[in-house]
């Protein structure tokens, strides 16, 4: 397995996100580096891509950001041993499609919003997070497209189990 056919393109986290995003690679936060480091020290195979841009209004443009991580396991148990760890505080866990899923939010008090995304399916695992300074124009929902993208993306490429 290639951990970067998991990584979702540039242009697919622009489309889920809207016409009105404009995004373009960027070089890796310190923030999810060292995590990848951490946790890569456990997977067989990793991968890392970070986007940023604007969300364009007519109130004026809002920064975003969206890095996402892929991990591959040697197993399923070790990838769902290490998505139980990472996700536990998060304050939603549930199914998409049929991965599982754990998502929360996070607010410095510099303002500055992190939507974080585990998604875990058969040996990888993916995190996904999306930063801005405006969470009325780049809510939750606008995530939630992220994270749905990324479980069809894990399920396509590792196979779908049979329905």
């Amino acid at each position: 397995m290639n951990a970067d056919s998991l990584l979702l393109s540039t242009h697919e986290i622009q489309r889920a996100l809207g016409p009105e995003v404009r995004l373009h690679d960027s070089s890796k936060s310190a923030q999810v580096q060292a995590l990848g480091d951490v946790l890569g020290a456990t997977a067989i195979e990793t991968a890392f891509r970070s986007v940023s841009g604007v969300l364009q209004s007519e109130t004026g443009d809002v920064a975003l950001a969206v890095a996402t991580l892929a991990l591959y396991f040697d197993s399923e148990e070790r990838a769902s041993a290490t998505f139980n760890s990472v996700g536990q505080v998060a304050h939603l866990r549930t199914k998409v499609g049929a991965s599982m899923v754990a998502v929360e939010t996070v607010t410095a008090s510099s303002g500055l919003v992190s939507y974080w995304g585990y998604v875990h399916y058969g040996p990888a695992l993916m995190i996904v997070t999306l930063d801005t300074l405006d969470p009325q124009k780049i809510s939750m929902t606008d995530f939630r497209a992220v994270v749905t993208l990324t479980a069809d993306r894990i399920e396509r490429q590792l196979g779908r189990p049979p329905s």
